[in-house]
């Protein structure tokens, strides 16, 4: 049987790109990963800047912005 499909919920073609978004951990919004900074910890225990976004592991991202940035190292969970 040949359904038929409901007009409303076919909007045609995306006239957007979908974008991948991830959550501050600072401020805690949803933004698109280009305007957001992804940390990652090294084997070494230092915390590096992965620009690239391609080192292994689980990252935090953080946005982009200087009073975001400064932020990371406040808190009583700032020591890794």
């Amino acid at each position: 049987m040949l359904a038929l499909a409901d007009p409303e919920l076919d909007n045609g073609p995306r006239t957007e790109k979908s974008t991948t978004v991830r959550m501050c951990a600072v401020s805690r919004e949803v933004r698109p990963i280009s305007e957001l900074i992804r940390f990652v910890v090294a084997p070494s225990g230092e915390v590096i800047v992965d620009l690239k976004r391609k080192l292994p592991g689980r990252g935090l991202w953080v946005s982009a912005s200087r009073r975001a940035v400064g932020g990371c190292g406040s808190g009583a969970a700032s020591p890794i």
